[in-house]
């Protein structure tokens, strides 16, 4: 927001028109930076472009404060043209092929982080085992922002923001885990996976250039139907006597998961917003920092008395679980959302479950039937139908 309103500042006291695309608004607003600080205009635009940082304003807006302070037109500046400023631009662009490409690379790793905590839950408890691998990734998230050099100290106005963010990402893990325990692993995965609706819905409301439309409502319905197709056959598996789960139950983990779905389109929505003004590094970190204390509180309060067993394949599933998907995956998804669309984005992520069912088949043997092959063929199609660019 701070972003914003500063260039649409810029602009006005250009008296300018505010340009629709956002690269004409960055030039302009460092021509008029260079303009009202009387300073030498670069020969090279990536030296013009480079001049204001991209999250640190501080430099171009005390200089422009200094210059309006000395033609005595501050107070003026601070009482109507704040004021006056546009709603936030929230970046959606149309996702590239190679964005594509990388989003089914993260959407395939995420297919076996179902896998891997299977195995991690052989050896250690739920929750403990959520603070673990969240520890894990906050130490690669963080290790890797001190390398880049960004700063991880949030900035005026931004701990009331994470601490939301902070909020929703707990209630989200702890309502899946909480569903999954009462319902079976296939139902889970369906419900889980219609999380693409609520941040359809969510983007809707409040990301002005990812309105629903016909083609990409068609194509979530179309890969959702993919992903219950793909583990139909298994849908009835955890009513038997060895599970031990009754249909009312299964229906109230049913609900609850599907809870969890919506608090998780949440967060891709709110995260989207947030990082047009956060650092994506810091937003992650302070996300998993402030989630820790929770899910070590819940694990000694819930969970005690449990044993912790370490095993090489769950030592090895709990650092993937860590370092590639906390870590690596979380970076890479949050850096793509910060100047991709959202809605368009998250279809990919049907192929999750798809990838899951062919990694179980490959690493534990699980059966492979037709329905894997029917159910990814419609969550092509509806990733087709969603990201094709409809005239």
């Amino acid at each position: 927001m701070a972003r914003d309103r500063l260039i649409t500042v810029f602009i006005t006291v250009a008296r300018g028109p505010v340009p629709r695309d956002r690269c004409m608004a960055r030039d302009r607003l460092i021509t008029v930076l260079i303009t009202v600080g009387r300073g030498p205009v670069p020969r090279d635009r990536c030296m013009a472009r480079d001049r204001p940082s991209r999250y640190d304003k501080s430099v171009g807006q005390d200089r422009l404060i200094l210059t309006l302070r000395a033609k005595g037109r501050y107070r003026l500046f601070t009482r109507t043209t704040m004021k006056k400023t546009a709603q936030p631009y929230i970046r959606s662009e149309e996702p590239t092929g190679k964005i594509i490409v990388l989003s089914l690379v993260l959407a395939v790793l995420w297919g076996g982080n179902s896998l891997s905590i299977k195995i991690s839950l052989q050896d250690l408890p739920p929750l403990g085992l959520a603070f673990l691998r969240f520890a894990l990734g906050l130490i690669a998230v963080g290790g890797w922002a001190f390398y880049r050099g960004i700063s991880l100290k949030p900035r005026r106005g931004e701990l009331p923001k994470l601490l939301v963010l902070a909020s929703i990402f707990l209630l989200q893990v702890v309502t899946l885990n909480v569903g999954t325990h009462l319902t079976t692993a296939s139902r889970s995965t369906i419900f889980i996976n219609a999380y693409p609706f609520f941040t359809a819905l969510f983007a809707h409301l409040w990301i002005p250039s990812e309105r629903l439309t016909v083609p990409k409502t068609v194509g979530i319905t179309v890969a959702f139907i993919g992903v219950v197709t793909t583990v139909a056959p298994n849908l009835q598996a955890g009513f038997t006597a060895t599970e031990g789960i009754l249909a009312s139950t299964a229906l109230i983990g049913d609900l609850i998961v599907l809870v969890s779905g919506g608090f998780l389109g949440l967060r891709v929505v709110v995260t989207k917003r947030m990082i047009q003004s956060i650092h994506p590094y810091r937003l992650l970190v302070w996300m998993l920092m402030l989630g820790l204390p929770c899910f070590l509180t819940l694990s000694l309060l819930l969970e005690r008395g449990e044993t912790y067993r370490w095993t090489t394949p769950g030592v090895a599933a709990l650092f993937y679980q860590g370092w590639v998907i906390a870590g690596a995956c979380y970076l890479a998804w949050t850096t793509i959302l910060e100047r991709y669309s959202a809605s368009k984005l998250v279809v990919l992520f049907f192929a999750t479950p798809l990838a899951g069912v062919l990694l179980s088949h490959l690493l534990m043997g699980d059966e492979l039937t037709l329905s894997l092959l029917v159910g990814s063929v419609l969550v092509a199609a509806g990733i087709y139908l969603v990201n094709i660019r409809w005239r």
